[in-house]
């Protein structure tokens, strides 16, 4: 039955705490990343037009040559948001990118000794972090994509990149990449130029930072230094192969100085 204005007055109704989810809009991801404003209209990035359904960001992917060849959509903040079935990110249909940001290979490449490293990523936001302080990157698409004969060919059309820097996150999209990574490498000509940065390099007042949009958005005014510290720290592929036969060492001694162990290996 129909409340009474007395019960009403005496028992008022929970008030309703859930909120709609926050529109993506390019000027709510620059905010919600705290960027420049420039950095995402230089990318092309933008908001959906007017008439288009739920406001979402547009994000173009170009080639080498500069010529857009498809577009990334992003609908959500959060995977978890509102509507539950619809995805966080979509493409074009028919479209399948494996990189994102290689349009401006030939303008790193052609200032030469100004950009001797090129930054990896999985995924579009870590580049727009990395454009705020103007150092070289691109990005895959996802790290299901995720290929060295990539990078390989970007380094025979730009020789100039003297290292390749690999942003390992602390997910299963990073265990991907460095699956993929360690299958690829032995045979890669650009084995002894390829340098990984994870959350051990990236660390904010003792705190480890997942990734490097995450790294700049703690504190954006200290990140172009923070960041150039890190990559002074990455870890070539032949300490990663060490670490793991220290690692794997130090497994069979604990191993041989267990009681009654030992009898069975020997």
């Amino acid at each position: 039955r129909a409340l009474s204005a007395a019960e009403i007055m005496t028992n008022p109704p929970e008030p309703d705490r859930t909120s709609e989810p926050q529109a993506v809009t390019a000027q709510a991801v620059a905010a919600h990343m705290k960027l420049p404003q420039k950095v995402l209209p230089k990318r092309g990035v933008r908001t959906s037009d007017p008439g288009s359904g739920t406001p979402h960001l547009v994000i173009p992917y170009k080639n080498r040559r500069g010529k857009d060849i498809g577009n990334q959509y992003r609908w959500k903040f959060n995977k978890d948001d509102e509507p539950k079935d619809q995805p966080r990110f979509t493409f074009d249909k028919g479209f399948n990118p494996q990189t994102y940001g290689e349009e401006r290979l030939k303008g790193y490449a052609s200032r030469k000794g100004m950009y001797k490293n090129l930054n990896v990523f999985e995924g579009t936001s870590d580049v727009w972090a990395i454009d705020a302080i103007e150092l070289a990157s691109i990005a895959f698409a996802s790290a299901a994509v995720f290929d060295l004969a990539a990078l390989e060919s970007i380094d025979e059309q730009f020789p100039s990149f003297e290292t390749y820097t690999v942003c390992i996150e602390e997910d299963l999209g990073g265990e991907s990449v460095m699956r993929k990574v360690e299958a690829q490498i032995q045979d890669s000509p650009i084995k002894d130029k390829i340098r990984f940065l994870t959350s051990r390099h990236m660390v904010y007042k003792g705190k480890p930072c997942n990734d490097v949009r995450e790294f700049r958005e703690v504190a954006p005014n200290s990140f172009k230094k923070r960041f150039e510290e890190a990559l002074e720290k990455t870890t070539t592929w032949q300490q990663y192969e060490d670490g793991k036969k220290a690692v794997l060492q130090r497994a069979f001694e604990s191993i041989e100085q267990s009681d009654g162990v030992s009898a069975y290996i020997d």
